[in-house]
């Protein structure tokens, strides 16, 4: 045996330093990371393959942290997708408390429209605003809702609901001529029965001809005797 064949086969007899697995490592971290849809999901890709490289390698370490990442990443992911259902279910829900009494309007039931409102307008209020919608647009054909109006702020969004005590519903309306965005602002109303929620006004979105807000002036925001500034002039 030559020197070359005795210094190659040393090499490979020596064993190797043992390290912790840097899969293993990124799957905990990633699993960890609940805050961000999916991340979790991938704490888990990688444990697997962080079990897969290490197996019959004695100088890898981390099967602890592989396998933590794996059911840590899992329950989160789980939650994660039950956050999603349940926020979906609850966007459906939006849609179909303002979608259907618009579209029974449009079939020649105004009723219920008009009842869906914190303040009831008037029967002379409500066929006018439906008329000016069939005059801009035609006949209503559909209304689902808008998903884009609620991720592109969603921190705003969740300030508006918790400080102002508005949820706001986003539609996309089809009509025959075009397809417009409706805004609709729902309160809860302690005086109806067991506070169910409903709407303070709505806003139809329009900047080529203007926005059309319903009941008409719901969207102002009205002084009380006791709020409004008195002038120092007046009670002189």
């Amino acid at each position: 045996m030559t020197q070359y064949d005795a210094t190659h086969d040393a090499m490979w007899d020596e064993p190797q330093a043992s390290r912790t697995s840097l899969l293993a490592i990124s799957s905990l971290i990633c699993s960890l990371i609940c805050c961000l849809p999916g991340v979790p999901l991938i704490g888990v890709l990688l444990g697997i393959l962080s079990l897969v490289a290490m197996a019959g390698k004695s100088h890898l370490t981390g099967r602890g942290l592989a396998i933590i990442g794996i059911v840590l990443g899992l329950i989160l992911s789980i939650l994660q997708l039950l956050l999603v259902v349940g926020l979906i279910g609850g966007l459906r829900q939006f849609e179909q408390m303002a979608a259907a009494p618009l579209q029974e309007a449009f079939a020649g039931q105004p009723d219920r429209f008009r009842n869906q409102f914190l303040t009831t307008p008037s029967e002379s209020e409500t066929e006018a605003f439906l008329e000016e919608l069939r005059d801009r647009y035609g006949d209503l054909q559909s209304a689902e809702l808008d998903w884009g109006a609620y991720f592109e702020d969603l921190e705003s969004l969740a300030l508006r609901i918790e400080e102002d005590g508005e949820i706001p519903v986003y539609l996309m309306l089809t009509f025959d001529r075009a397809e417009i965005e409706v805004e609709f602002i729902m309160m809860e109303d302690d005086q109806r029965p067991g506070g169910d929620p409903v709407f303070r006004w709505m806003r139809i979105i329009d900047p080529a001809r203007g926005d059309i807000v319903f009941p008409p002036g719901a969207d102002e925001e009205s002084e009380t005797p006791a709020e409004a500034e008195v002038d120092p002039d007046e009670t002189s």
